[in-house]
């Protein structure tokens, strides 16, 4: 037996895909990003992550770590740091050979940790 679903279907289906998986988020989110979290109540903190969610389904981000950074690029950075222009260009499909969106996510996580870093070691004691 074969499933199909249209489009509106399949749009109800992703829609709770992201819920759920933002309900998941939110604690994780709430105890690790504590200063990029505090103004925010539960529901707009689901907000955000839901709609951050769809933002990475947008751009096709398919691992669970990748769309987990995308949230947390968003939380830290604002909900359109996807729409700078580098951040764009970064996440267009390059040709055979480029990087996916995925790693592209998580490349650019990994610059933010280590400036992170950088910066927090740079700081006077």
């Amino acid at each position: 037996m074969t499933f199909a679903f249209d489009s509106r279907q399949q749009a109800l289906l992703d829609q709770a895909a992201r819920q759920k998986e933002a309900m998941r988020l939110r604690p994780i989110m709430r105890e690790n990003l504590v200063e990029a979290t505090a103004a925010l109540d539960d529901a707009a903190l689901l907000a955000h992550i839901t709609a951050a969610l769809g933002r990475v389904a947008a751009w096709g981000v398919r691992q669970r770590g990748a769309a987990t950074d995308f949230v947390i690029l968003w939380l830290l950075l604002g909900p359109d740091f996807d729409r700078a222009p580098a951040i764009g260009r970064l996440f267009s499909p390059g040709g055979p050979g480029t990087p996916g969106i995925d790693a592209k996510v998580r490349a650019l996580m990994a610059e933010l940790q280590w400036k992170m870093r950088t910066a927090t070691d740079q700081e006077p004691r």
